[in-house]
């Protein structure tokens, strides 16, 4: 999502809903949370975030692993949205951004590791509520078109299309 479309549906679309809270939501992701942070203001979109940049996956079950239990004593009830998969998928290439592998094991890790956060959330019950919000689909050649100039990049783009649609 660029930063434009962000800002619009930040204005347009999304209203806090009347009445009390009960739930805390807790953003886990990599870098695309940061992004989101900088366009998000507290006081209208009030989240926690769990988000390093380049994480992949099993670093971000990791991090539930390390934090749910913290979260939990501070804000009582919270709903985790897990945004991941997009580093385990892609890489930076010096300045540019490629396929980490062409095969269906990053598939594998990452429906491995959603399935591990998954179990280990089961353990709080309804205290705790996990959204997973679908990979992004970015093109790696506008991206690098964008950075770099470079043109050769679009059959890596249908290898991520095919990854992000096992997913």
């Amino acid at each position: 999502m660029s930063i434009i479309k962000l800002r619009n549906y930040i204005r347009d679309e999304p209203q806090r809903p009347k009445g009390l809270q009960n739930r805390t939501p807790v953003l886990v992701s990599d870098s695309k949370g940061l992004t989101l942070r900088n366009y998000c203001p507290d006081f209208k979109f009030p989240f926690e975030q769990w988000c390093i940049s380049g994480a992949r996956t099993r670093d971000l079950l990791n991090i539930i692993k390390q934090r749910t239990t913290k979260a939990l004593q501070r804000h009582g009830k919270i709903l985790i949205y897990l945004w991941a998969g997009t580093c385990d998928i892609t890489k930076k290439c010096g300045k540019e951004i490629c396929i980490r592998n062409k095969d269906n094991i990053t598939v594998n890790n990452i429906i491995r590791d959603y399935q591990s956060i998954i179990e280990y959330l089961e353990q709080f019950g309804a205290d705790v509520i996990l959204k997973i919000v679908d990979l992004p689909i970015l093109s790696i050649q506008k991206w690098n078109t964008k950075h770099l100039r470079n043109n050769q990049i679009k059959p890596q783009d249908l290898q991520k299309y095919k990854d992000e649609d096992k997913i």
